[in-house]
């Protein structure tokens, strides 16, 4: 037959060895799980308003809109056009609201590629690849993700991500 484990009949040292192994392995997975959840799926709440703009849902919009002011994960130029756009749509300018809000989520898309393409990963490389698919979508900026696509189709990093820059660039600027 076998014996039971007892904690009791270790020693002292071994006890607290458990302990810390336990204690950093706990650390180590909690902080990789955080940092795998905030780059797994970074706040979008402008390109949702700018959908929920586009499908005629001005409630949704203004919600996503509030939300994405109040995000700090946001990145700063995409709050400051979701600040624009609900300036513009309690105003009822809805068709300046929708570019407002089109060039956050422009912002939004391009920053998040730039981001993961930076990291150098083929699982980077696959999630820039889903921004920039999703930047397709938005007409003023469709040129510049599919530029930025072919890049990387090409295998040629450097080129995507001056590509990409130049689509957050003029996201940037656009108002």
């Amino acid at each position: 037959m076998y014996q039971r484990f007892a904690y009791s009949q270790l020693s002292r040292g071994m006890r607290l060895s458990l302990v810390l192994a336990a204690l950093a392995t706990a650390v180590l997975f909690g902080a990789s799980a955080r940092a795998m959840s905030m780059s797994a799926n970074p706040p979008e709440h402008v390109a949702d308003a700018f959908a929920a703009l586009k499908a005629g849902h001005l409630r949704a919009a203004k919600h996503d809109l509030t939300k994405a002011i109040a995000t700090s994960a946001e990145p700063k130029m995409a709050r400051t056009h979701a600040q624009e756009a609900l300036a513009t749509l309690a105003q009822h300018e809805i068709a300046a609201a929708r570019m407002h809000a089109e060039n956050g989520a422009a912002v939004e898309h391009f920053t998040y590629a730039l981001r993961v393409l930076n990291q150098a990963t083929q699982t980077a490389n696959a999630m820039a690849r889903a921004h920039l698919n999703e930047a397709m979508s938005l007409p003023r900026y469709r040129k510049y993700a599919r530029a930025a696509l072919a890049a990387l189709t090409k295998r040629e990093f450097a080129i995507a991500k001056a590509k990409t820059r130049r689509g957050l660039h003029a996201a940037d600027v656009s108002a």
